[in-house]
């Protein structure tokens, strides 16, 4: 499976093959080489640091349904925990908001904030989210938010960056994500935040790069497809 990566010299993040842990790439934007390591030994085994779940949990969500609207019927509980780690499967839990956009589900990890683990991002301590339509598939949400998640404590992921995705949906030109900020809160006393993860093309990805932050964002917004990930949909630029 492919898995996030980023470059330590010029920020750009991508996927690579999982055979490529441990190995020596060479990034597409800036073509410098180094070594992928994704997961430091925290991630890919059973986490050392201590997380009170329950703590956390309700205080989220009453946060997160501030920006995004009442919470929706059914939670999506991974059947390996989270904190077991990568290696052995792990994923996170993700909360679902049904009512935030009309004919989507906006999926958020449930697992993040209130790690101290985590390095922080310009929201602070966040969660990740992806907006999908109703009728889509919701596996395709595990496969994209988990390898991010485990990412998170690794490495920060900011409003501004992006990510290559890979092929999720067979024909789609959908490969790549756009880092977007889309709520900031504050949940116990800590600063928090929320990251969007939206789908974007390999055409839009490239014109980001060349543009000043935000260029994209904008584009999306004025053609109504923010905050929304559609496989099906064409480029904007």
């Amino acid at each position: 499976m492919a898995i996030p990566a980023k470059c330590p010299s010029c920020g750009h993040t991508g996927s690579a093959p999982e055979k490529a842990l441990g190995k020596t790439i060479r990034c597409p934007k800036c073509r410098s080489k180094f070594q992928l390591e994704v997961f430091t030994d925290a991630s890919r085994k059973p986490f050392d640091t201590e997380y009170d779940k329950e703590k956390w949990w309700n205080p989220r969500v009453k946060a997160l349904e501030k920006i995004l609207g009442p919470q929706g019927d059914m939670d999506l509980h991974a059947p390996i925990f989270f904190d077991f780690g990568a290696d052995l499967g792990g994923a996170p839990d993700v909360h679902t908001f049904s009512r935030h956009k009309k004919g989507t589900i906006a999926y958020v990890t449930a697992e993040l904030i209130g790690r101290d683990n985590q390095p922080a991002n310009k929201l602070g301590n966040y969660e990740i989210m992806i907006c999908l339509p109703k009728d889509f598939d919701a596996e395709v949400v595990g496969a994209i938010l988990t390898p991010l998640a485990y990412y998170t404590l690794e490495k920060p992921l900011n409003p501004g960056d992006t990510s290559d995705l890979g092929e999720m949906v067979e024909g789609s030109k959908i490969t790549a994500l756009l880092f977007s900020d889309y709520g900031r809160f504050t949940v116990l006393k800590r600063e928090c935040g929320l990251l969007l993860c939206m789908g974007i093309t390999q055409r839009e990805m490239k014109y980001a790069a060349k543009q000043p932050p935000g260029t994209l964002e904008k584009k999306l917004r004025e053609a109504e497809i923010y905050p929304v990930t559609d496989f099906e949909r064409e480029s904007v630029v």
